[in-house]
């Protein structure tokens, strides 16, 4: 039977990123559990996604929750996503226990402004997913996605301003990357995303060849965020963002 080794860093004194809030020792290191890719004990999703019955949205005409059978529908398709992958498991419990539950909507309005060119949207204040189309609630790459948006809020602590939005939908890009590769072996192949250069990055990522505990690594680490950020905008960010979901989940050295 393969060991499963895990080694977990404490550093007391680091240059933390300014805009990074301190995690307690509890939120920063593993349960006394093994770690591996294929979970066996996985987090049901049913518990941070709770059943709705197609009731409207409040204050968004013709946009509805999810009824009883698109919710079970998506629940299959995420508990998918919590049996391949430990850490999403484990993400979704810390979560959870935090008092968190997402609710799932289909908005047919999003065929059309601001959000046409998305599949699905995060309402981090609300803790609502809106889906563009009913296909979106079966399509573990999209739900991926928001759910890490929801762990980039919820667990990172980052809060979306119109001056960091680019900057962290690229944070949670890169992350859904990171998850694809270590699950599914391959790259989303996103526009803008397909150079070697941020392969590698993700690459790195993926099997913690990088580190979020050091200061000066971490430096590094935001400086390399920062250089694929501008290759992908094409051009470097006007305001500083910090990658704190992505120091988090660095941080907590999850390891097989």
């Amino acid at each position: 039977m393969k060991r499963v080794r895990y080694i977990v860093v404490v550093c007391f004194t680091c240059l933390w990123c300014s805009c990074y809030q301190e995690m307690s020792l509890e939120d920063s290191l593993l349960d006394e559990e093994n770690v591996m890719d294929v979970n066996p004990n996985p987090f049901p999703f049913s518990s941070l996604f709770p059943q709705t019955n197609g009731e409207s949205v409040t204050g968004r005409m013709g946009v509805y929750f999810l009824s009883k059978n698109q919710h079970g529908m998506l629940c299959r398709a995420g508990g998918s996503l919590m049996n391949e992958s430990y850490i999403l498991s484990k993400m979704a419990k810390k979560l959870y226990r935090k008092g968190v539950q997402i609710q799932c909507a289909i908005d047919p309005n999003m065929f059309d402004g601001k959000y046409i060119d998305k599949d699905a949207i995060y309402d981090s204040r609300n803790h609502i997913i809106y889906f563009r189309y009913e296909g979106g609630i079966i399509t573990p790459w999209i739900i991926l996605h928001e759910l890490l948006h929801a762990f980039q809020t919820g667990l990172a602590g980052v809060e979306y301003t119109e001056e960091n939005e680019l900057q962290s939908e690229f944070e949670v890009l890169l992350m859904t990357d990171v998850f694809s590769l270590k699950m599914w072996d391959r790259f989303s192949n996103s526009e803008g995303l397909n150079s070697k250069a941020y392969k590698d990055f993700v690459s790195q990522i993926a099997n913690f060849e990088l580190s979020g505990d050091n200061g000066i690594a971490q430096e590094r680490l935001i400086e390399m965020f920062r250089e694929r950020y501008k290759e992908w905008a094409g051009g470097a960010a006007t305001t500083y963002y910090c990658p704190s979901f992505l120091i988090y989940y660095l941080r907590r050295q999850w390891r097989n």
